[in-house]
């Protein structure tokens, strides 16, 4: 995805979906700020094989953590993933829509 993590940070990433907490930021973030069409991406792609969705990592996600809106996902083209209004969306990764990256922190082992 276009879509990147503020910073770039090389313990932040967008959010991969592997678990139900995961999801639960979606929520959490759509429903915070609530406003109306704006659009969160995520890592979930299926830019290696149509209609496979993986995280960043490559790693499978489940489709109970993809709440697809109605009609989609809907094309070759579309390989991304975003969230609209709590729901999924594939769209293209260089020209989709813009909107918020969601992103995670991962925790830095201290020395």
């Amino acid at each position: 995805a276009d879509a990147q993590c503020p910073g770039q940070s090389p313990t932040s990433s967008l959010i991969n979906m592997r678990n139900n907490g995961e999801r639960c930021i979606i929520t959490f973030w759509v429903n915070k700020y609530n406003d109306g069409d704006k659009t969160y991406w995520t890592a979930v792609n299926d830019v290696v094989q149509e209609g496979t969705y993986v995280d960043g990592d490559g790693n499978p996600v489940h489709s109970q953590y993809l709440n697809w809106a109605a009609g989609e996902p809907t094309g070759a083209d579309e390989d991304c993933v975003v969230f609209i209004n709590d729901e999924a969306y594939d769209v293209n990764c260089a020209t989709g829509t813009t909107g918020r990256a969601v992103c995670t922190k991962q925790a830095q082992a201290n020395a």
